[in-house]
């Protein structure tokens, strides 16, 4: 987290939209363009790591990186500094590579990985907050191929992204 900070904008200082605004139905874009904040001018995209705080709940800080305006990384973390997610996306807003999910106390509670096309791909795991392992599959382009181990419950992963 402190790493971020040193490199991250407030999202409220660096981007137009700050949070990408809302779609035609008033939903929150989690996926967007942006543009640089400038006094005169906001034609140029926002490269670089901007940050969220999010007060509401108990993932308190988020990070995001752009590219050209387009979200490709975003990292977030629980009001007591652990980590809560960490997750890469293409721009068309689809996962694309790594997701990862921690619990609140530290325990990693998903591993996914996404093949181009925003599909699960690969050996995909989850865990239970006591460290257990919870569900592994094998996944090829979307196309479930192998179920090890079925999770008891997706419940367990609460919020995330």
């Amino acid at each position: 987290m402190g790493a971020l900070d040193a490199q991250a904008w407030d999202a409220f200082m660096a981007i137009v939209p700050a949070h990408g605004g809302n779609d035609e139905n008033g939903q929150p874009l989690w996926t967007h363009q942006v543009r640089r904040k400038n006094a005169q001018d906001t034609s140029q995209f926002f490269s670089g790591w901007v940050r969220l705080i999010h007060l509401e709940s108990n993932h308190r800080y988020r990070y995001q990186r752009y590219v050209s305006g387009w979200l490709a990384e975003q990292v977030g973390f629980y009001a007591n500094g652990m980590a809560d997610h960490h997750i890469f996306k293409d721009n068309l807003g689809r996962n694309a590579g790594s997701r990862r999910m921690w619990f609140e106390n530290g325990t990693l509670a998903l591993d996914e990985f996404y093949d181009h096309n925003g599909a699960l791909d690969g050996r995909q795991l989850s865990w239970t907050p006591d460290g257990k392992l919870d569900g592994e599959a094998i996944y090829s382009h979307g196309t479930e191929v192998l179920v090890l181990r079925k999770p008891t419950s997706k419940k367990a992963l609460k919020g995330g992204c």
